[in-house]
Protein backbone atom coordinates (compact mmCIF):
# COMPACT_ATOMS: atom_id res chain seq x y z
CA UNK A 1 0.00 0.00 0.00
CA UNK A 2 3.13 2.03 0.37
CA UNK A 3 2.12 3.50 3.84
CA UNK A 4 4.29 4.71 6.39
CA UNK A 5 3.29 4.20 10.52
CA UNK A 6 2.90 6.92 12.59
CA UNK A 7 3.25 6.26 16.45
CA UNK A 8 1.45 8.21 19.01
CA UNK A 9 1.85 8.75 22.77
CA UNK A 10 5.73 8.81 22.92
CA UNK A 11 6.52 9.70 26.24
CA UNK A 12 10.05 8.03 27.42
CA UNK A 13 12.87 7.97 25.54
CA UNK A 14 12.98 3.81 26.07
CA UNK A 15 9.53 3.88 23.74
CA UNK A 16 10.80 6.11 20.91
CA UNK A 17 14.72 4.15 21.11
CA UNK A 18 12.33 1.06 20.55
CA UNK A 19 10.43 2.77 17.83
CA UNK A 20 13.26 3.77 16.12
CA UNK A 21 14.70 0.36 16.51
CA UNK A 22 11.79 -0.79 14.55
CA UNK A 23 12.19 1.37 11.51
CA UNK A 24 9.37 4.05 13.06
CA UNK A 25 10.31 7.19 12.14
CA UNK A 26 7.31 9.27 12.04
CA UNK A 27 5.60 10.00 15.99
CA UNK A 28 4.27 12.54 17.78
CA UNK A 29 3.95 12.68 21.58
CA UNK A 30 5.12 14.80 25.12
CA UNK A 31 8.82 13.47 24.66
CA UNK A 32 9.10 15.06 20.97
CA UNK A 33 7.39 18.27 21.84
CA UNK A 34 3.55 19.78 23.13
CA UNK A 35 0.68 20.23 21.00
CA UNK A 36 0.91 23.53 18.75
CA UNK A 37 0.45 24.43 15.25
CA UNK A 38 3.10 23.18 12.90
CA UNK A 39 6.17 21.70 13.92
CA UNK A 40 7.41 22.14 17.34
CA UNK A 41 10.95 21.91 18.34
CA UNK A 42 11.83 18.72 19.93
CA UNK A 43 14.19 18.76 23.17
CA UNK A 44 17.45 17.96 23.56
CA UNK A 45 17.63 14.27 25.00
CA UNK A 46 14.83 12.95 22.45
CA UNK A 47 17.04 15.20 19.57
CA UNK A 48 19.79 13.65 19.92
CA UNK A 49 18.92 9.91 20.07
CA UNK A 50 17.05 10.73 16.40
CA UNK A 51 20.29 12.37 15.21
CA UNK A 52 22.63 9.30 16.61
CA UNK A 53 20.19 6.91 14.65
CA UNK A 54 19.86 8.91 11.90
CA UNK A 55 23.60 9.31 11.43
CA UNK A 56 24.19 5.41 12.21
CA UNK A 57 21.69 4.40 9.42
CA UNK A 58 22.13 5.58 5.93
CA UNK A 59 19.38 6.81 4.01
CA UNK A 60 18.07 6.58 0.40
CA UNK A 61 18.19 10.24 -0.79
CA UNK A 62 22.04 10.01 -0.88
CA UNK A 63 21.59 6.87 -3.11
CA UNK A 64 18.67 7.88 -5.35
CA UNK A 65 19.40 9.35 -8.70
CA UNK A 66 17.03 12.14 -11.26
CA UNK A 67 14.77 10.62 -13.03
CA UNK A 68 14.06 12.38 -16.48
CA UNK A 69 10.17 11.79 -17.35
CA UNK A 70 9.28 10.40 -20.71
CA UNK A 71 5.95 10.77 -22.18
CA UNK A 72 3.84 7.49 -22.32
CA UNK A 73 3.80 7.12 -26.18
CA UNK A 74 7.63 7.12 -25.96
CA UNK A 75 8.24 4.57 -24.03
CA UNK A 76 8.95 2.11 -26.68
CA UNK A 77 11.48 4.20 -28.52
CA UNK A 78 15.38 4.47 -27.83
CA UNK A 79 16.11 5.65 -25.25
CA UNK A 80 19.98 6.71 -25.43
CA UNK A 81 19.37 10.21 -23.89
CA UNK A 82 18.93 8.54 -20.03
CA UNK A 83 22.23 8.22 -18.61
CA UNK A 84 21.23 6.44 -15.01
CA UNK A 85 18.99 4.09 -17.46
CA UNK A 86 15.90 5.05 -15.35
CA UNK A 87 13.30 7.44 -16.58
CA UNK A 88 9.85 8.25 -14.85
CA UNK A 89 7.45 7.38 -17.55
CA UNK A 90 3.86 9.61 -17.14
CA UNK A 91 0.96 10.24 -18.84
CA UNK A 92 -1.75 12.24 -19.19
CA UNK A 93 0.43 14.33 -16.04
CA UNK A 94 0.21 11.10 -14.03
CA UNK A 95 3.30 8.99 -13.09
CA UNK A 96 2.58 5.30 -14.60
CA UNK A 97 6.07 3.61 -14.13
CA UNK A 98 9.58 3.60 -14.67
CA UNK A 99 11.34 2.84 -17.71
CA UNK A 100 14.73 0.63 -17.17
CA UNK A 101 17.45 0.25 -19.40
CA UNK A 102 17.94 -4.03 -20.41
CA UNK A 103 21.52 -3.03 -20.10
CA UNK A 104 24.26 -0.46 -19.43
CA UNK A 105 25.29 -1.57 -23.58
CA UNK A 106 21.94 -1.28 -25.11
CA UNK A 107 19.58 1.42 -25.21
CA UNK A 108 16.80 -0.35 -24.83
CA UNK A 109 14.08 -0.84 -22.22
CA UNK A 110 10.96 -1.85 -20.94
CA UNK A 111 8.42 -0.05 -18.47
CA UNK A 112 8.18 -1.85 -14.85
CA UNK A 113 5.60 -0.91 -12.32
CA UNK A 114 5.85 2.08 -9.91
CA UNK A 115 6.48 0.99 -6.63
CA UNK A 116 7.23 4.13 -4.69
CA UNK A 117 9.03 4.51 -0.94
CA UNK A 118 10.02 8.10 0.58
CA UNK A 119 13.25 9.39 -0.11
CA UNK A 120 13.91 9.84 3.51
CA UNK A 121 13.61 5.84 4.02
CA UNK A 122 17.00 4.11 5.69
CA UNK A 123 18.36 1.62 3.53
CA UNK A 124 17.21 -1.20 5.30
CA UNK A 125 13.57 -0.20 5.08
CA UNK A 126 13.73 0.24 1.33
CA UNK A 127 15.50 -3.42 0.86
CA UNK A 128 12.60 -4.75 3.04
CA UNK A 129 9.92 -3.14 1.19
CA UNK A 130 11.46 -4.22 -2.19
CA UNK A 131 11.93 -8.02 -0.80
CA UNK A 132 8.10 -7.93 -0.07
CA UNK A 133 7.43 -7.18 -3.54
CA UNK A 134 6.22 -10.50 -6.01
CA UNK A 135 9.13 -12.21 -7.44
CA UNK A 136 8.85 -10.93 -10.93
CA UNK A 137 9.32 -7.35 -9.52
CA UNK A 138 11.37 -7.48 -6.60
CA UNK A 139 14.96 -6.31 -8.27
CA UNK A 140 13.08 -3.88 -10.44
CA UNK A 141 14.03 -0.01 -9.09
CA UNK A 142 12.16 1.74 -6.59
CA UNK A 143 10.62 5.45 -7.39
CA UNK A 144 11.38 7.70 -4.26
CA UNK A 145 8.48 10.10 -3.26
CA UNK A 146 9.36 13.75 -1.43
CA UNK A 147 6.84 14.88 1.50
CA UNK A 148 3.81 15.36 -0.90
CA UNK A 149 3.87 12.14 -2.67
CA UNK A 150 5.60 13.37 -5.72
CA UNK A 151 8.21 11.15 -7.45
CA UNK A 152 11.52 13.20 -7.40
CA UNK A 153 13.87 10.33 -7.79
CA UNK A 154 14.83 6.38 -8.24
CA UNK A 155 17.25 3.83 -6.72
CA UNK A 156 17.99 0.67 -7.60
CA UNK A 157 17.95 -2.62 -5.61
CA UNK A 158 21.95 -3.17 -6.25
CA UNK A 159 22.98 0.32 -5.13
CA UNK A 160 20.45 -0.22 -1.86
CA UNK A 161 22.66 -4.11 -1.19
CA UNK A 162 25.84 -2.42 -2.37
CA UNK A 163 25.25 0.71 0.51
CA UNK A 164 23.96 -1.78 3.17
CA UNK A 165 27.11 -4.41 2.47
CA UNK A 166 29.30 -1.24 2.63
CA UNK A 167 27.61 0.10 6.14
CA UNK A 168 28.78 -4.02 7.43
CA UNK A 169 25.71 -6.35 7.69
CA UNK A 170 24.60 -6.80 11.92
CA UNK A 171 25.25 -10.89 12.97
CA UNK A 172 22.27 -12.32 13.16
CA UNK A 173 21.60 -13.22 17.01
CA UNK A 174 25.33 -13.24 17.96
CA UNK A 175 26.23 -16.12 15.34
CA UNK A 176 29.25 -16.16 13.24
CA UNK A 177 28.08 -16.62 9.61
CA UNK A 178 29.21 -20.02 7.62
CA UNK A 179 31.23 -19.40 4.56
Amino acid sequence: MGGALLAEGIEELDELNALLELDVHLGQGFLLGLPSFGWSEVTAAPGRLIADKNRAERRVVSLAVHLPTIQDADVFVTRTGVVSGLALVVADGDARGLWVRDSVVSPHGCLRPLFCIPITSTVRFALCRAMERPAETRLDPLACTDQTGEVVAGVTVDALMKALVSQGLPEAHGATPEL
